[in-house]
């Protein structure tokens, strides 16, 4: 498995450069509207909410932003924090803005009613902790998407080492219950909810 030493103690710089790169990337120069994975997701999650409306939400691995945006266009008067480890990325997302890595953040308060975390939980390169800081920054619920395989594209696919359908199992502890989890994306991720009893 991949570890911290690798890329952020003798490589701190490229670990963020490479993130910034695959964050620009992804979006292809189209507009947030146009990106397909956010709207897939965020539109998945609405539907699961199923017209109750969240007064507020943490995207974790905010990237620029795009899912915030759209949430905030679903939800009025939502109150949004956006958490990502890459500062280029997260002076394009909405405020509040949290510059955290789940991998190592350790937070001491909840900051919202949902988690949101789309194509992030893979970049850890610790998916335990990554998991407790999740569950401890919503009181209600956590939206997860994730790779089942590793992107030999993307070296910071650290997580993608283990199988992703284990890590479910870091989330299943009173008081969160597991209420959904389906294989996406012609097999190749998962997405599982979790709430809070």
């Amino acid at each position: 498995m991949k570890t911290r030493t690798a890329w952020e103690d003798e490589a701190p710089d490229k670990y963020i450069e490479t993130q910034f790169r695959f964050n620009t990337l992804h979006t292809d120069g189209r507009k947030e509207h146009e990106d397909e994975s956010v709207y897939k997701y965020t539109e998945r999650f609405r539907e699961y909410l199923q017209g109750e409306s969240p007064e507020s939400i943490i995207d974790v691995g905010c990237r620029l932003g795009y899912a915030t945006r759209r949430m905030q266009r679903y939800w009025a008067n939502l109150e949004t924090y956006c958490v990502d480890v890459v500062p280029q990325s997260l002076a394009e997302a909405p405020q509040k803005r949290i510059l955290a890595d789940i991998s190592n953040w350790h937070p001491e308060k909840t900051y919202a009613n949902w988690a949101f975390c789309v194509a992030t939980l893979e970049h850890a390169w610790n998916v335990e902790n990554a998991a407790r800081c999740l569950l401890q920054i919503a009181n209600k619920g956590v939206y997860v998407v994730t790779d089942l395989e590793e992107d030999f594209g993307n070296p910071s696919h650290f997580a993608c080492t283990t199988d992703p359908l284990e890590w479910v199992e870091l989330f299943n502890e009173p008081p969160w219950t597991l209420r959904k989890l389906e294989v996406v994306e012609e097999g190749k991720a998962v997405e599982f909810i979790m709430e809070r009893e």
